[in-house]
């Protein structure tokens, strides 16, 4: 008799200790979770904060770049905006009757044609100010019915772009037949400017000016690579309107 109760205690220990121990258990994997959860998400901020200042780093030096970099200035149109010195050649153009402002080029290539940045004004048709850019981009040539002056390209809106001083663009892809680059791809962002009175040479009174960024995308003619393409949009970031 005495037997039964003792092992009757001893079942019911063991049951109390196999509860304690599982509750125990159950808290110390649970409290194990939240701290691999808490350590991964302090991994995670760790590796945000790093990546945040390294990006504060290529941002001041970008900044400290630019601060080197010349300011052209033009007052007819209202804008201006800065291109690099060191490796390059800055050529105002100023050929009236097509609207070429200037080009900011390459001075190193040797084997290949120069990489050149183009920087005109073009027309959007007045008939066009209620499309999208997409359709733009897809209708050339207003002399015949289209939106943008550039008669037997084929075009491709990619996105809309925002300078650093807050001017919105828009990007895409002009295609034309080109001998020694078949199709030739031309890379252009577009800025609408203020809309001027009517000038000789216009396609139409009331069409709206844009300046145009470009250069040819045709590495196997021109010589360029990673370095240059990011010149041609730190020059596009820099695009701001005159304060008057």
């Amino acid at each position: 008799m005495n037997f039964s109760k003792t092992t009757t205690w001893l079942i019911i220990l063991l049951v109390i200790f196999i509860i304690a121990a599982g509750f125990f258990a159950y808290q110390w994997w649970k409290t194990r979770g939240e701290l691999l959860k808490q350590i991964e998400q302090n991994e995670n901020l760790t590796r945000q904060v790093d990546e945040f200042k390294k990006e504060i780093e290529k941002l001041k030096a970008q900044k400290e770049e630019i601060s080197k970099w010349k300011t052209y200035r033009n007052e007819e149109y209202g804008f201006e905006f800065d291109y690099p010195l060191e490796g390059w050649e800055f050529e105002e153009v100023g050929w009236k009757e097509l609207d070429n402002i200037c080009r900011v080029n390459t001075k190193k290539s040797e084997n290949k044609e120069n990489f050149c940045i183009g920087i005109d004004i073009d027309f959007l048709s007045s008939s066009c100010d209620d499309f999208s850019w997409e359709k733009i981009f897809s209708s050339l040539n207003p002399e015949s019915g289209g939106c943008l002056r550039r008669g037997g390209y084929e075009g491709k809106f990619e996105k809309e772009i925002t300078s650093n001083f807050g001017v919105k663009g828009y990007k895409g892809r002009l295609t034309y037949p080109y001998q020694e680059c078949y199709p030739l791809n031309i890379v252009v962002v577009y800025f609408p400017l203020k809309k001027f009175e009517k000038r000789p040479g216009e396609p139409g009174k009331g069409d709206r000016l844009l300046l145009e960024f470009s250069y040819l995308d045709c590495p196997q003619y021109f010589d360029f690579g990673p370095e240059e393409i990011e010149v041609f949009n730190k020059i596009i970031s820099s695009f701001r309107f005159i304060e008057k």
